[in-house]
């Protein structure tokens, strides 16, 4: 079922068991619904803030303004210390065609005039979406330039997540929804849902893009970790040191999982530990096709 704007159901006990997750950051319940339904986001109750989540997402719905979504966005990651990255997202005006979509290069506070800057993703996950700068505004304005959208939340959110997050683990992604030839007017709910439909595509690949990354830091400590346990058994090399790693790395590539200390018994040289890792590797051919 689809929850409603104005609803709250029962809060979500477990959403998550201390996985990497993601927040994507919306202002409006017109927003919200379109992550809500296309995650099947359940509702949580926490501390009172607008929060949904999965097993590997979350989505926190600030309200309106810079103020709100700052408070909001540094208590849930206050809470939440498994959260890895944040997307914004939502409408926002400028001089582009409406329903044209932008990722922020440069968010830009119009009250304090603190500028941020994000470390983009890959143009390949982003299908190279066009950047712009973000000016956040403390009300709505009708002072169209071109080079700059505005938005009410993006720069509460990047200050407020800046304690937490390195600077590629905050984006932000808008779509015009007024321009100097469809002035800021009212809304409809539906007109937002329909405009913010359209960032689906680009937000799953940054969540994926995302998760990847999570994975594979996650591999690399685990290497890491085995790694130093081997070398402080047995005297290597920085050049060892790096045949090991990548050995490791290699087994894990082929089998899914890092050898058990178990089936490397203690060597005296870092040359034998290369031997017996690449017997373990030998064990995991690699084939391509389907060998049935």
């Amino acid at each position: 079922m689809n929850v409603m704007d104005d609803e709250l159901l029962s809060p979500v006990k477990s959403y998550t068991t201390r996985m990497s997750l993601v927040c994507i950051i919306t202002a409006l319940p017109a927003e919200s619904r379109v992550f809500i339904d296309s995650l099947k986001l359940k509702p949580i109750l926490d501390h009172g803030w607008r929060l949904y989540g999965n097993s590997g997402h979350l989505l926190l719905q600030t309200g309106l303004g810079k103020l709100k979504s700052a408070a909001a966005t540094s208590a849930v990651l206050h809470l939440h210390d498994d959260i890895q990255a944040v997307i914004n997202v939502g409408v926002a005006g400028g001089t582009d065609a409406i329903g044209t979509q932008l990722l922020a290069h440069c968010v830009v506070d119009q009250g304090s005039g603190f500028s941020t800057y994000p470390h983009l993703p890959p143009q390949r996950v982003v299908s190279s979406l066009p950047s712009t700068t973000i000016e956040t505004l403390d009300k709505p304005s009708d002072d169209y330039r071109a080079g700059v959208s505005f938005d009410m939340e993006a720069s509460g959110i990047f200050s407020a997540a800046s304690p937490y997050l390195s600077s590629g683990s905050v984006q932000c992604v808008k779509v015009i929804s007024d321009n100097p030839d469809a002035p800021l007017g009212e809304f409809k709910k539906d007109d937002v849902t329909a405009l913010v439909s359209t960032t689906v595509p680009v937000v799953n690949s940054l969540l994926d893009w995302y998760a990847v990354s999570a994975k594979q830091s996650s591999i690399e400590k685990d290497v890491q970790h085995l790694a130093n346990t081997l070398t402080s058994k047995t005297h290597h090399s920085v050049n060892d040191k790096l045949q090991l790693s990548r050995l490791l790395h290699q087994h894990h590539a082929l089998s899914g999982e890092l050898p058990e200390l178990t089936a490397l018994p203690e060597t005296t040289s870092a040359a034998s530990l290369r031997t017996q890792l690449n017997a373990l590797i030998n064990e995991h051919p690699l084939r391509y096709g389907d060998s049935s």
